[in-house]
């Protein structure tokens, strides 16, 4: 079939129903090179024009990642742009409160951890301190069974009162630990039900900040309804909705202050109860150090007008 004869009369018909075949080309779309080839040409000509067409677009990949850049960067800007991407949670006191505490948080845990790991180690520092008593109190002991006289007599009771205070040092330490290591246990536990805490609040506050941007959203979408005549009925289900949305908003940030009042109330309550704690802890730390100094002195007084003779 030929260009001409087959496609151009019917084509000029839809196109143009009214206007006259010697017309057409006159017209912004008949001058159009496409839309003239595919008029005018054979069916060889059109099929060598896709041919083209198809090697053409084969040999430009970049123009199409081209387009798809240029579409991810418009959609980018558009979301940018968007009446709801500067909604922020309102600040209150209570931010920086919570602030506060994060920091403290942190650095209480980071503290918490390295006095524990330094009384374990003081704790097997002393424990190896009384076994070498243990094994001096031995060898001492030992050689004053293989002098003879009151020489002998003297250094097995010097042994026998280094194995002394090596029973005393293991035992009294072991007790020393453990007044230590229980609080901080439990205060670490305090840290991290506090940061715990924190994160409850975080999400708290990535729902009150989601329900706000979800008001913002269906404000802005009312607002396009409003005044224009004829459209009340989705004026008023735009209100409907966000009305729903205010609700659910206000909901959202009683439950973040709720969180946020109930971290700082808790966070003071063990702040001030640590305080007391930390009071009784050290102060019976201190006394076990002197109780077991005192008994180890005793020991050794003991054995002093033995060796003295």
């Amino acid at each position: 079939m030929g260009g001409c004869k087959g496609r151009g009369p019917v084509a000029s018909i839809i196109l143009y129903p009214y206007t006259p075949p010697s017309t057409l080309y006159s017209f912004p779309l008949g001058k159009s090179r496409e839309l003239v080839l595919f008029l005018q040409a054979d069916e060889a000509s059109l099929r060598h024009a896709k041919e083209e067409w198809k090697r053409t677009q084969s040999n430009q990949p970049q123009k199409v990642l081209k387009l798809f850049k240029q579409a991810f960067t418009h959609m980018e800007q558009s979301l940018s742009n968007a009446p709801t991407g500067n909604v922020a949670v309102p600040h209150t006191e209570l931010d920086g409160q919570v602030d506060d505490i994060s920091t403290c948080v942190h650095v209480l845990e980071v503290h918490y951890h390295s006095v524990a790991r330094e009384a374990s180690g003081w704790v097997r520092r002393e424990k190896e301190a009384g076994d070498g008593c243990f094994q001096l109190g031995l060898a001492l002991t030992l050689l004053g069974q293989n002098e003879a006289g009151g020489l002998g007599e003297l250094v097995r009771a010097t042994g026998h009162a280094v194995d002394g205070v090596s029973v005393l040092a293991i035992t009294a330490v072991e007790e020393e630990g453990v007044l230590l290591e229980e609080p901080l246990v439990e205060w670490s536990k305090a840290v991290g039900a506090a940061k715990a805490a924190l994160l409850r609040r975080a999400e708290g506050r990535r729902g009150y900040h989601e329900a706000l941007v979800e008001v913002a959203a269906r404000l802005h979408a009312k607002g396009k309804w409003v005044g224009m005549i004829g459209k009340e009925e989705k004026l008023n289900a735009a209100e409907l909705a966000w009305g729903k949305s205010v609700e659910a908003a206000e909901k959202k940030k009683k439950e973040f202050e709720g969180i946020s009042e109930r971290l700082v109330r808790d966070w003071k309550a063990f702040k001030e109860e640590k305080a007391r704690e930390v009071q009784r802890v050290v102060v019976a730390f201190v006394e076990a150090q002197v109780k077991r100094h005192e008994k180890m002195r005793e020991a050794w007084e003991e054995v002093l007008p033995k060796v003295r003779g």
